[in-house]
């Protein structure tokens, strides 16, 4: 299962994906003094597995990214938008749209997979679908009255590529794609005022002498837009690694580093520390970053949790 959350210092919203039944999105009232979370509704996110949560520009909205389509686990992924009502709490839907389609990996593609929905920050009215079953970035637009979704452009990767997340450069036109079956990142230049994504660069995730499997699963980029992270969900070891950032925007100079987790599904750089996510091994671990951006020493390392999968900062 997958697991997204989203805050914005006073609510809170998580994902619910409980096998064999449908899909939940919860928002929580955050207390600012104690970090507590109080319940403020629950609703179907009318797909299953929701994977990612995201709020558009103004606050207005809830979107959602549903990876299947009903609770078999079977059936074309959606993305689905929800009113946020002046309490906190989940509204009605405003738009659904279910894609459809196939990819070239019969295992992992056999339907359309939507991993990600992600605001434009740049733009109020615009929102970008990641769909990893099909190998394809659609883009919406928002109405920002109303929440609905109408469809702008499709960006189409290579076959079997599988993206799976967005990041938008703090500063440059540019948007970076992680693609989850090939182990890769793609860059793509970004058009404020249309939209469209123009292909750049691809770089791959792992060193060339990786030997195992893997699959690429998270990325950020670093607040002065000087760095990409990206994690890697690798058998038998799971990788982190840091790109220098060009001045046109192309990831390159990779460094490498343990995640001390195993299977890490997500992560995060905090300023100067970083934490990873072991989905198998049942723990958070903490390093110190060095001045080059780079991962320093393991500084903290809690155990016992259970399938971590993703955190977020209040």
């Amino acid at each position: 299962s997958t697991q997204s959350t989203w805050a914005n210092g006073r609510w809170v919203y998580s994902t619910s994906d409980v096998n064999g039944a449908p899909g939940g999105l919860v928002a929580y009232d955050l207390d600012s003094k104690t970090g507590n979370l109080s319940v403020l509704n629950e609703v179907n996110s009318l797909g299953s597995n929701p994977c990612y949560l995201d709020i558009d520009v103004n606050g207005k909205f809830l979107m959602v990214a549903n990876y299947n389509g009903d609770v078999k686990v079977t059936g074309p992924g959606s993305v689905a938008v929800f009113n946020i009502n002046s309490d906190g709490s989940i509204g009605t839907s405003t738009a659904f749209v279910r894609h459809h389609g196939h990819g070239k990996d019969p295992g992992r593609q056999g339907s359309a997979h939507v991993h990600c929905v992600l605001k434009d920050p740049f733009s109020p009215t615009r929102v970008y679908v990641v769909d990893l079953g099909i190998d394809q970035i659609f883009q919406y637009g928002l109405t920002s009255d109303t929440g609905k979704l109408t469809q702008e452009a499709i960006y189409t990767a290579p076959p079997g590529t599988g993206p799976r997340h967005l990041a938008f450069h703090p500063t440059l036109h540019i948007v970076y794609c992680l693609n989850e079956l090939v182990s890769s990142i793609t860059t793509y230049t970004h058009n404020r005022t249309s939209g469209a994504l123009s292909w750049l660069a691809t770089i791959s995730t792992l060193p060339t002498d990786f030997q195992g499997k893997n699959k690429a699963s998270e990325l950020q980029v670093s607040d002065d837009g000087q760095r990409l992270y990206v994690s890697n969900r690798g058998v038998p070891s799971s990788l982190m690694v840091v790109y220098a950032i060009d001045s046109v925007g192309r990831p390159g100079s990779p460094q490498w580093a343990p995640s001390g987790t195993t299977f890490t599904r997500f992560f995060h750089v905090f300023g100067e520390f970083a934490l990873t996510a072991g989905e198998d091994s049942h723990n958070i671990a903490a390093y110190n970053m060095k001045p080059d951006g780079s991962f320093g020493n393991l500084v903290w390392n809690a155990t016992g949790i259970p399938t971590p999968v993703h955190f977020i900062q209040v």
